[in-house]
Order: structure tokens, then C-alpha cells, then sequence
């Protein structure tokens, strides 16, 4: 019981090691088949997407070419679209791993996670697909993990600026930084950044199950696992494109509170007493 209600869900590292689901692989074949071997020498950059064929091929064309030295290689999950995302992404250039049905955000990138683990890549980065966030600085926001002095490294609206101008969602933002900084024991200036990167040990000791609440459960079981935070300032933008896919401020509060508090319980208190541990 207990397991289910606080998601003591396997380490990336153990899912690895015990099998991933068959579905799964078969995407990752499908992607090897359709684009060919990724080299785990590039910084695997995923962006997850869900019918965002009006600004995945902007976001796409601003990832730059190389970070730190070394080449990236852009990465689309596409979590089930209905409309012509794949195809875009394709045309500008992006591999695409293609999953069967819309799973959410948090499960779309655990599945980009978990290919760049398979597939040894060092570094990963991650940025939201609808254009609020961009890439172009990928050398500043990963150069602290290249040189060794961070793990985990986001871009942050707080100490950048954001157009955002929703008086109660910045209310929130500035709400949940406090809270999971005192959670944490570690500053931490935005808990819901679409802009991150990290060294592939992080990703593979984290413990994932939240479908779209999942910047603060992967920020909180980063930190719980030891990962040395680097925070980015960045432009937050308004979206050009698309529709969100985010519920009503009050709903999205609630949803994200118990995300939070859920995943401090499992990774500060719980996770240990469990047979699912990290490898």
C-alpha cells in the first residue's frame, strides 16, 4: 500500500537491469531502424512533445549544433500525437522516438531517459517543446556538468526573467521554490524549469513515476541522490503555438503539492526500506 500511495517505483539503473517493456524497446528499434545508431558521444537533447507541430521545428532549429566541445544530437518523443509533429521534427532534422499512445509529459521523458541510458550517453538535456524555453545557450547551462562541478543543471525564470504575467501561477512558482527548498535543505530557485541537463549517473539513480508532474519529482530525487544543482537565469516565454495542456491554476496547485510531498516522503524517508534500489 504504501509502495503505491509514495510511487516506490525501480531506479532508471534497476528498470535497465531487470528488462524494460517490450513496447518500449520496440520504439527504441524503431527509432535505431528509421534514423539510425545515435552515438553516445553527442549530448542526447530530448523534447518531449505532444502536438506541437506549430513550434517543435522553432525549438528544434535553436538547439545549437555543439555544447562544450561536443555534438548534439536532438531527440524528439513524440507522446502520441494526432497531429503532424513526428513528420516536422523529422524534416528539421531531429530523430524521433515515436511512443504508441499520449502517456504525459513526465512519462514521455522518462522514456527519453531511459534510451539515453541504454544507449550510454553521458550527458542529457531536456527542453519543452512548446517554444516557452530556449536551448540556444545549451553551452552555459551543461558547461558546469562537462567541467564536473554540477550533476543536475536547469535554467531558472526566478533569476532570468518571464512573460509569464498570471499573477497566481508566479505565485505558485515562488510558493513550491520555498517549499522544496526547505524540503531539500538546497536553494533552489524553480522547481518547474522546461530547460534542464544532466550527467547520465543522476538520471540513472532517480526514481520516476509521475505522468505530468515531473520537474518537482525529478529536481527533489535528484537532490535526495546526492546531485549537485547548477541553476541557469533564462527567459521564460509566452507560448506562440499550440494549446497548453496544463489544468486550472487551483487543480495544477493541488496536483503539483502532492507530487512534491510524495516524492520528498519516498526518496528522503521511504525509498530505503524497499527492495527497488538504486543500482
Amino acid at each position: 500500500m504504501l509502495e503505491n500511495f509514495f510511487n516506490i517505483t525501480p531506479s532508471n539503473n534497476a528498470l535497465i537491469q531487470n528488462g524494460l517493456p517490450q513496447d518500449l524497446l520496440e520504439s527504441f528499434r524503431k527509432l535505431t531502424a528509421g534514423h539510425g545508431e545515435i552515438s553516445p558521444t553527442t549530448i542526447l537533447v530530448l523534447i518531449p512533445a505532444f502536438n506541437e507541430e506549430g513550434s517543435i521545428q522553432d525549438v528544434i532549429s535553436k538547439v545549437p549544433a555543439t555544447a562544450c566541445g561536443l555534438n548534439t544530437q536532438v531527440l524528439v518523443i513524440d507522446d502520441g500525437s494526432t497531429d503532424n509533429t513526428s513528420r516536422v521534427a523529422k524534416s528539421a532534422g531531429a530523430a524521433v522516438l515515436e511512443l504508441p499512445k499520449n502517456l504525459g509529459q513526465g512519462a514521455a521523458l522518462k522514456a527519453g531517459y531511459l534510451f539515453g541510458l541504454s544507449n550510454k550517453n553521458a550527458y542529457v538535456a531536456a527542453v519543452d517543446g512548446d517554444g516557452q524555453w530556449d536551448p540556444s545557450d545549451l553551452d552555459q547551462l551543461i558547461a558546469p556538468i562537462v567541467s564536473g562541478d554540477a550533476d543536475f543543471a536547469q535554467g531558472s525564470r526566478r533569476l532570468g526573467t518571464t512573460e509569464n504575467r498570471d499573477r497566481m501561477r508566479n505565485l505558485g512558482v515562488e510558493f513550491f521554490t520555498r517549499l522544496v527548498s526547505l524540503i531539500t535543505n538546497t536553494q533552489v530557485g524553480d522547481t518547474s524549469s522546461g530547460y534542464r541537463a544532466y550527467r547520465s549517473e543522476i538520471l540513472g539513480m532517480v526514481r520516476l513515476s509521475q505522468r505530468q508532474y515531473q520537474s518537482s519529482e525529478i529536481l527533489i530525487s535528484a537532490i535526495c541522490n546526492g546531485a549537485r544543482l547548477y541553476e541557469h537565469p533564462v527567459k521564460m516565454s509566452v507560448r506562440t503555438a499550440g494549446a497548453s495542456k496544463k489544468v486550472s491554476n487551483w487543480k495544477y496547485g493541488i496536483y503539483y503539492f502532492r507530487a512534491v510531498i510524495q516524492t520528498a516522503i519516498r526518496d528522503r524517508y521511504l525509498s530505503h526500506i524497499f527492495k527497488h534500489e538504486s543500482a
